[in-house]
């Protein structure tokens, strides 16, 4: 069964993260950012506020304050009080690389306590089909609330893709939770012991494992992701990114999701702000995006968790258009939203989607972990 999971901001909502509109006030309380790193916030959204008067920007949401940012940056509009604190170890950084400091420290702890992590797990299991049921089944048991409540139990998982836009860890903890599950990443990259792919990693130390039945696509890169060009012997670039991979052994939790991570002297993590600009398509980014493509290409099922289709995000329908437009053997398309209804009206309403991609449009109506 050809599965393709989409994971949008919603997904990470059960696990105590930030929406885009939640992200400012959510940011302010974080303890692993200094006072500067505050200031500079607070300054992103002065500046913000200020351009109310030209375009219309919510007040609220971090993509329009961000893109607006960005737009200054890239015009040499940046405000000196906004440089001036854009600062990282007593040395100046741009503007948007203070920016990515601040979402891994925001996105990447986690502090779920075990009850709650086993509370999802149960409704991991049915989400992702983890049990090789069909994914609509199990979803409607999660829809009418006659889920069975029960412990986890071993499994062997079918093969999927999951994709997603999310920089935090939530997916691989939890499947690491619910039955020790690594996924399989793609792209160039070494991971935090040195290895190529984590090739000859201890298979007990590792989140990621090349022959997983789960791929795990990461279109905006990750909090575990950091650059670290290598020239080999050819003198061609070896590597485009490291990953930091490694367990945990007292917990059997990533390390990147314990705020040791996050200091002062960290390095800057590789991610894509979230702007309108925000589609990279070079760099490991660019096997991410071709991954991707390939998986929905030939996809059965495509379940959206928590993405909503917003319609600032106007890349992300002509791919999914264009990676959908050969599959002659999609079945259905399947939203699970608190307003997965009206996600589908407005979807059918505006015409940003053609007739075809909306009749295969199955609303699920509530949070996936409810």
């Amino acid at each position: 069964m050809g599965l393709v999971y989409f994971l949008g901001a919603g997904f990470s909502a059960a696990y105590g993260l930030p929406m885009m509109n939640q992200f400012f006030p959510f940011a302010r309380q974080c303890p692993l950012l200094d006072d500067n790193q505050r200031r500079f916030l607070a300054e992103v959204q002065r500046f913000a506020h200020m351009g109310v008067r030209l375009v219309n920007i919510s007040r609220n949401n971090m993509e329009e304050m961000l893109s607006f940012l960005e737009m200054a940056e890239q015009g040499g509009q940046v405000p000196d009080r906004i440089r001036a604190l854009s600062r990282h170890a007593d040395n100046a950084v741009p503007p948007s690389e203070m920016l990515k400091r601040i979402i891994a420290a925001v996105y990447g702890p986690l502090t779920i306590d075990t009850a709650h992590w086993q509370y999802l797990a149960r409704y991991a299991a049915a989400t992702f089909a983890l049990d090789g049921s069909d994914p609509a089944a199990g979803l409607a048991q999660v829809r009418s609330g006659t889920l069975i409540p029960g412990p986890t139990r071993s499994i062997q998982p079918q093969r999927m893709t999951i994709i997603t836009t999310n920089y935090d860890l939530c997916i691989e903890v939890q499947l690491l939770r619910f039955n020790r599950l690594r996924v399989r990443l793609v792209g160039n990259w070494v991971s935090s012991s040195g290895n190529p792919q984590g090739k000859g990693e201890n298979a007990e130390a590792s989140i990621y494992d090349s022959e997983s039945p789960v791929t795990l696509l990461r279109l905006h890169g990750a909090v575990n992701w950091g650059i670290a060009s290598q020239i080999g012997l050819d003198g061609k670039l070896q590597y485009d990114f490291r990953v930091v991979s490694h367990l945990d052994p007292k917990d059997r939790l990533p390390w990147a999701i314990k705020s040791d991570l996050y200091g002062a002297e960290s390095t800057t993590p590789f991610l894509v702000a979230p702007t309108i600009l925000k589609h990279q398509a070079d760099g490991p980014y660019a096997e991410q995006w071709r991954e991707a493509a390939k998986a929905l290409a030939k996809a059965r099922h495509v379940i959206f968790v928590g993405y909503s289709f917003p319609e600032s995000d106007a890349y992300m329908r002509y791919f999914l258009g264009a990676s959908l437009s050969e599959n002659v053997d999609l079945e259905s398309i399947i939203i699970v939203d608190p307003r997965a209804d009206e996600i589908v009206g407005r979807l059918a309403a505006n015409r940003g989607y053609g007739p075809h991609f909306v009749d295969m449009l199955r609303p699920y109506g509530r949070r996936w972990d409810e």
